[in-house]
């Protein structure tokens, strides 16, 4: 199944074997950027067999209720990956809960796209995965990933000591998070 979701400048939406080139093209063109923000990846991780592997798996998680990646296109340029929001880490039973991560182009930085795509991608989390909980991790020095998670309402929780290892050093995250109540709360209002 397919999911896809437009916006007024966006469109997100599983990825689809035809897609692996242009994801492979957006990984290309921000390697230098995203290495300050993600672990260190290996070479085999910018070529079309390694992320023909990751569709595949993200298909299996999304299919079992464990995960769900939505790919981000512009949308007056409707074949060109722009970035990526994930569901991650769904935990069932008491907690309910998962993981938000969010990577998007350099080109496309500080003009409201992921605030816009996280709009329409939360509901997701929330309605048809059915948790209760949606968690992000942001690096203190990374202050406009920050504000987007706080203009969407998420509520910071704490600052957790070397947390994840991200381009070869052990780095702190301020820990937020969001619940149900939450979200139907302030979206309800015209978030």
């Amino acid at each position: 199944m397919t999911i896809k979701i437009e916006t007024d400048r966006l469109i997100l939406r599983t990825g689809l074997s035809e897609d692996i080139g242009e994801i492979v093209a957006y990984f290309q063109r921000n390697q230098n950027y995203l290495a300050s923000f993600e672990p260190i990846q290996s070479a085999t991780f910018f070529t079309k067999a390694k992320q023909k592997e990751l569709m595949k798996n993200d298909f299996l998680e999304w299919r079992e209720g464990r995960a769900l990646r939505l790919w981000l296109f512009e949308k007056s340029h409707p074949q060109k990956v722009i970035g990526s929001i994930r569901f991650s880490c769904v935990v069932r039973g008491a907690f309910q809960s998962c993981f938000l991560g969010y990577r998007l182009d350099q080109d496309f930085e500080r003009q409201g796209m992921m605030t816009e795509g996280l709009t329409a991608a939360i509901p997701l989390a929330f309605q048809q995965l059915h948790l209760h909980r949606v968690e992000a991790n942001v690096m203190p020095k990374n202050p406009a990933s920050r504000r987007v998670l706080e203009k969407l309402g998420f509520r910071e929780e704490g600052l957790a000591k070397r947390y994840l290892k991200i381009n070869g050093e052990w780095e702190d995250h301020i820990h937020y998070a969001m619940t149900i109540e939450e979200w139907e709360g302030e979206w309800k209002d015209g978030n």
